[in-house]
């Protein structure tokens, strides 16, 4: 059998203060509209509900670097933006991996920081590649 609309969490609040006002679940059934089932069931179940949205404890391995880290961390990708992930960890106290889930929680942006703007070429295969140039520039024409 197909189920109804999800109730609200006003209407929810609505069942549990009547009953704890201590109303019978028929006279809350009839006031509010509902099946006497709904409202014995979200009376049977409201500490299930309370306890979902209490705060839970943190799950998974607990962090290995501090807020002062992580701050740390952030202020030197944005003053150097285009420094690789080696150049990073020799910067900050953090490792390889620490670093990585920290950028993903810092910056969406992540990918930004695991592909560095490098030039292609360095300035000693510029320089070759210069004089290359300038030594075959006369055969240019033949091609």
């Amino acid at each position: 059998m197909p189920r109804g609309p999800e109730l609200s969490p006003g209407t929810r609040n609505r069942i549990i203060g009547a009953k704890q006002m201590g109303i019978p679940l028929k006279e809350i059934s009839n006031n509010l509209g509902i099946s006497i089932n709904t409202v014995g069931y979200t009376w049977r179940k409201r500490h299930e509900r309370q306890e979902l949205h209490q705060k839970s404890l943190p799950r998974g391995r607990p962090r290995k670097s501090t807020r002062q880290q992580d701050n740390e961390l952030y202020r030197f990708t944005r003053a150097h933006p285009t420094a690789t992930l080696r150049e990073t960890v020799l910067h900050t106290p953090l490792q390889r991996t620490q670093m990585k889930a920290r950028l993903k929680e810092i910056d969406p942006r992540y990918r930004k920081y695991k592909k560095s703007v490098r030039p292609l070429l360095n300035i000693d295969q510029k320089r070759v590649q210069l004089q290359f140039a300038e030594l075959h520039q006369h055969e240019a024409d033949e091609f």
